[in-house]
């Protein structure tokens, strides 16, 4: 008997639920693809952690959705705040806040890192480098899976 591979669970962050939503396949234009990330959410395989939804701005349809997305965003455990500690004192560069990981970039890539090796964030952030360090280029050097909200589509197999 052949056992199945566990499903892949992502973790998605602000910028890629700001490609899907509002900038590259708006629920206008992809009428389908919305359904599916409900479903993957469903099935607990598509999360992020709250402070995703802090970075959301208030007031358009994308925050109004991301409201009611129940059971998409998950309060960070404290093994998942550990971890982020760690990848604040290893990436970020406290003398140049604003550039490298800040925000909820720490927490998507430790809530991944804590899942485990089916976990995969999904981010659509540039790579990054060793003076800009991004969610790409800090899941590479943690040995993290990363790819993009296109990729995991692809990923998915889903076809429009």
């Amino acid at each position: 008997m052949t056992l199945a591979a566990p499903k892949t669970i992502y973790c998605i962050d602000t910028s890629s639920i700001i490609k899907w939503y509002v900038e590259e396949y708006s629920p206008s234009i992809f009428e389908g693809l919305q359904d599916r990330i409900e479903a993957l959410i469903d099935k607990g395989r598509l999360i992020s952690p709250k402070a995703v939804f802090d970075e959301i701005k208030p007031g358009d349809d994308c925050h109004k959705w991301c409201k009611g997305a129940e059971g998409l965003f998950v309060e960070e455990a404290v093994s998942v705040q550990t971890i982020v500690r760690a990848l604040m004192s290893a990436h970020h560069n406290p003398a140049k806040p604003h550039k490298g990981i800040n925000g909820a970039d720490p927490f998507v890539i430790a809530v991944a890192k804590d899942g485990g090796g089916n976990w995969t964030v999904v981010a659509d952030e540039h790579p990054g480098s060793d003076e800009n360090r991004k969610i790409p280029y800090v899941c590479n050097a943690e040995s993290v899976k990363c790819i993009t909200f296109k990729q995991m589509m692809i990923a998915e197999g889903w076809k429009f």
